[in-house]
């Protein structure tokens, strides 16, 4: 017959001869075999024996195991074993070096797609941060450069949502909603606003009243990737330590605001949609390190 010993390192059960079960003692009154209670420091304590079982066979108590989820966040198991002889291992993954090289572009591209539109509205003849929103920078002369911009931040962040989605096997809306803001980019990089407020040089002073074709899509399409936005930093903000997420859903809502607000001045829109790029690019490289 052998007896069973759990290693206490790592809880393996190893097996070594014993002395056959009919040269036990039998349990006493009090369920152990020396005839005290159970749990008041018997010898062997965290091993009972059952008499209700032949022989007085020993019973292991109930032990729990949490399961060591992959992504960078930290998680531990407590392994198996008698009372007084559990551990904790620790585990951390960090994102292979292809998902880390998506997670950096999806985080370059919001800052890109800033600097490229400010250079703009600074140098270009006509531009007023004031009344005017960056995606009329597509217009005019000049306007390839941000449609360029336009098109390279859309795949950057597509590139980044892939790299969300490998960094984050357990959640699949936020990687999604960071691709469909993607998307919205590399759409409106191929429709462009309308002309007003003055800019290009000649259009209209007064606001766009009538939207062309191509000015509904890029206004449509900028409208569903920011709402797609507010909507992925609710759901990484689960992925999140405390004060992260919290900043994340603050966030959140201030890009509503200001997309509401953009009705009464283009410039709250522009603030806040500067934030919600700000802060995707701060998200991607929190769960990147």
């Amino acid at each position: 017959m052998s007896q069973v010993i759990f290693h206490e390192n790592f809880g393996h059960p190893a097996v070594r001869d014993a002395p056959r079960t009919t040269d036990l003692p039998r349990p006493g009154p009090g369920g152990c075999a020396d005839g005290r209670q159970r749990g008041d420091g018997a010898a062997g304590e965290g091993i009972h024996l059952r008499p209700d079982r032949p022989h007085g066979r020993a019973e292991w108590p109930d032990r729990r195991v949490t399961r060591i989820t992959s992504g960078p966040s930290m998680s531990s198991r407590r392994a198996p074993g008698p009372k007084g002889m559990t551990n904790t291992l620790t585990a951390q993954t960090a994102p292979a070096p292809a998902t880390r090289s998506l997670l950096t572009a999806g985080a370059v591209g919001g800052p890109l797609f800033l600097a490229v539109g400010v250079t703009g509205g600074l140098t270009r003849e006509g531009f007023d941060f004031t009344r005017n929103a960056l995606s009329q920078l597509s217009l005019g002369e000049l306007g390839r450069i941000q449609q360029a911009a336009f098109l390279l931040t859309g795949a950057l962040l597509l590139a980044g949502a892939v790299g969300l989605r490998r960094a984050l096997p357990g959640s699949a809306w936020g990687p999604r909603l960071v691709g469909v803001f993607g998307a919205s980019f590399v759409l409106d990089g191929f429709f462009a606003a309308d002309p007003g407020a003055g800019f290009p040089v000649g259009a209209p002073e007064g606001r766009v009243t009538e939207l062309s074709g191509h000015g509904a899509v890029h206004l449509a399409g900028g409208a569903v990737g920011f709402l797609a936005l507010c909507a992925a930093f609710l759901v990484l903000a689960r992925h999140l330590d405390r004060p992260w997420a919290v900043a994340s859903r603050v966030v959140a809502a201030v890009v509503l605001v200001g997309f509401a607000a953009s009705g009464a001045t283009v410039l709250a829109f522009t603030l806040a949609a500067a934030l919600g790029l700000a802060w995707l690019s701060a998200v991607t490289l929190k769960l990147d390190a």
